[in-house]
């Protein structure tokens, strides 16, 4: 959470030279970006403010990570018959890795270079994999009994890791910015 603070912290500080090589509207949206993360992080605060949110969210609270929607919701599932393997992709998996996927990778698609501000700087790119890659490792372990080879994937361990990778990025675009007005 604290990264997450830090990563706007230093958006808002220095805002007047990303504003000099940035478009304002892509600047705040990646404000916007950092403030709803930080939302989500703090949602435990919104935890039994209604009856209705007992109905729609694992854990009573007000945010999209842990409602019954993105959770119980199977996007896509299908079987590899030829190795005995189910695969099943739920709506909060494939928006998690979509979303990680773009931000490390989006720098690299011409067509979105206006929007590089948005992306993470391309030495940060690989680190976005940290979601996806665990992921499949840990689920092909549990499906073929090697659960004690590869250490179970912490969710809250990887948040961390992501949020240092966009606070370095951030600090990265200050220095770069930096450097650009000098």
């Amino acid at each position: 959470m604290l990264l997450l603070f830090g990563c706007l912290y230093f958006l808002v500080k220095e805002k007047r030279g990303f504003l000099k090589h940035v478009k304002k509207e892509i600047f705040w949206a990646k404000v916007v970006f950092f403030v709803v993360l930080l939302y989500e992080e703090l949602s435990w605060l919104t935890s039994d403010m209604s009856d209705f949110f007992v109905r729609v969210n694992e854990q009573n609270e007000i945010n999209f990570y842990n409602s019954y929607f993105f959770n119980n919701h199977v996007l896509l599932g299908f079987d590899i018959s030829f190795i005995g393997l189910h695969v099943s992709i739920s709506l909060i998996v494939f928006t998690y890795s979509f979303v990680l996927l773009l931000l490390g990778f989006g720098s690299y698609v011409e067509v979105l270079q206006r929007f590089k501000f948005m992306f993470l700087e391309k030495r940060y790119s690989i680190y976005f994999l940290a979601y996806t890659l665990p992921l499949i490792a840990n689920s092909l372990a549990t499906q073929y009994a090697f659960e004690g080879f590869i250490p179970a994937f912490n969710p809250e361990c990887c948040e961390l890791f992501i949020y240092t990778i966009f606070f370095l990025d951030i600090l990265r675009k200050r220095r770069s910015t930096k450097m650009l007005v000098t």
